[in-house]
């Protein structure tokens, strides 16, 4: 092959490529003129086309949905091991105070307070979960919370088995 020959070879495949980029291009650029802002909604999705992987951080808050459409939210959790030390929560920074991994406390159970160092809103209320079985008993554990008035924790988490056992705490609010 002569390089004259290369030369036109390389054109023309490049011609093609050239080609295939306006091609493409004018295709989006008549739907971005031509679709009227706003024409897409949720009637043109698909069912799971908007995942939470595509939906940024924040982006969708309870605040913005619709009160009507869910009964509460979960403002604050944490998960707290057996010894009392919080081995997750969302906000992070969640800790124990006065932890009692004593099953004797208070005569009932074993607990203590929760806290966010963030305000609890008015209106929110606290959930406690100790789902496990201890492995002296032959029934499961039960847990309790409540809210501290004016207080960013959750006081009082009190569970009820023989043996301490993991427990899940939230603060959930209603919506709206």
């Amino acid at each position: 092959m002569t390089r004259v020959q290369r030369i036109i070879h390389a054109l023309r495949s490049q011609a093609i490529g050239v080609v295939a980029l306006f091609v493409a291009l004018g295709g989006t650029g008549y739907a971005a003129i031509s679709i009227p802002a706003g024409s897409v909604g949720s009637r043109q999705l698909r069912n799971d086309a908007v995942t939470s992987r595509k939906i940024a951080n924040g982006a969708i808050a309870p605040a913005k949905l619709n009160g009507r459409a869910f009964g509460g939210y979960v403002l604050y959790w944490a998960q707290i091991s057996a010894t009392g030390q919080v081995t997750a929560s969302r906000p992070r920074g969640a800790h124990t105070t006065s932890w009692n991994a004593n099953p004797a406390f208070n005569g009932i159970g074993f607990g203590g307070p929760v806290t966010w160092n963030k305000s609890i809103p008015a209106g929110c209320f606290a959930l406690a979960d100790a789902s496990e079985f201890p492995a002296a008993s032959s029934s499961p554990a039960y847990a309790s919370a409540q809210i501290h008035p004016g207080s960013a924790s959750v006081a009082n988490v009190i569970v009820n088995p023989s043996t301490p056992v993991a427990v899940n705490v939230a603060v959930i609010c209603p919506a709206g």
